[in-house]
């Protein structure tokens, strides 16, 4: 098709110029389409990675477990080369913040050390308020802090069911998002277990890496929902960063997770409650000190 722009008195050919606009948009939308297809699929890509990496993690952490089973009728000296695989392979200060109707409720700092047994392998470092340590008991809580709680959780995804989503208003620069119609089984623990199956699941992803990983999982009550029939949940959000555990290594571990809670109870009013918890201060095993500081 031809078309020709004729210069008239009042100047250019109106209908002329408006065949070319279209001409132009209809250009640009043939070379922006196939662009945002591409760009699509290279954010799927890097999200069906990042599972399959997790998941051979968990693999391989699951496969230890069973050889460290089998081998324990053994004896302790059959079992040496296997222990050290299943502690994590760094040490790290995690930090916690409670506050409850925006008063503070509980702040404490605790080091985690690798090298110690299981039941010692906690340290209480400060405690605010002081009275609450008499009711603190320093233990390995599962596998908070370490590798393994990246591995368990992104392992449970399913690439298939995820949806592209534009990033939340606080979304991380760089990072591409994911809807997931379900929350995985054992993500959350405890009360907030009770209404997983009415939170929105998002899932941000870093492709920017040779190596994809899951840089944030976020769950989002989008609508007050009861629970025990005594509660209302009016608002609730849950939110955990992971970061790699160092340049060189295919290692994710948790760098800031985000618990806000607004519950409507009977007999005791409206309670907001806001856990904020950061793990810092990672040092490799090797790195290790012999003097260690806050």
């Amino acid at each position: 098709m031809t078309v020709t722009t004729r210069r008239t008195k009042g100047g250019w050919n109106r209908p002329s110029v408006r065949m070319m606009g279209v001409l132009l948009v209809c250009v640009s939308a043939g070379w922006f389409l196939p662009a945002q297809m591409m760009a699509a699929e290279s954010n799927r890509a890097a999200l069906e990675a990042a599972i399959a990496e997790a998941r051979e993690q968990k693999a391989v952490i699951e496969a230890v477990m069973q050889r460290l089973s089998e081998k324990r009728t053994a004896g302790e000296e059959a079992t040496k080369a296997i222990v050290p695989v299943l502690h994590a392979p760094a040490g790290f200060l995690r930090e916690t913040t409670v506050t409850v109707n925006d008063k503070p409720r509980l702040h404490l700092v605790e080091r985690f050390d690798p090298r110690a047994p299981a039941d010692a392998a906690w340290e209480i470092v400060t405690v605010e308020p002081p009275e609450r340590a008499r009711k603190l008991k320093p233990k390995h809580r599962g596998a908070d802090g370490t590798f393994v709680m990246y591995a368990y959780t992104i392992a449970a995804l399913e690439a298939a069911q995820a949806t592209p989503v534009t990033p939340p208003a606080d979304g991380e620069d760089g990072v591409v998002y994911f809807r997931f119609p379900q929350v995985p089984e054992g993500l959350l623990q405890g009360d907030s277990a009770a209404f997983a199956d009415r939170l929105t699941l998002l899932v941000g992803v870093d492709a920017r890496a040779s190596q994809p990983f899951v840089r944030e999982v976020r769950l989002v009550l989008e609508a007050p929902t009861r629970i025990k029939l005594i509660a209302r949940v009016k608002g609730f959000t849950w939110q955990v960063r992971y970061r790699r555990l160092s340049p060189e290594r295919t290692i994710y571990v948790p760098e800031r997770m985000i618990s806000d809670a607004h519950f409507k109870i009977v007999f005791r009013g409206e309670e907001r409650t806001r856990t904020e918890i950061v793990y810092r201060d990672y040092r490799l095993r090797a790195e290790e000190r012999a003097t260690r500081s806050p």
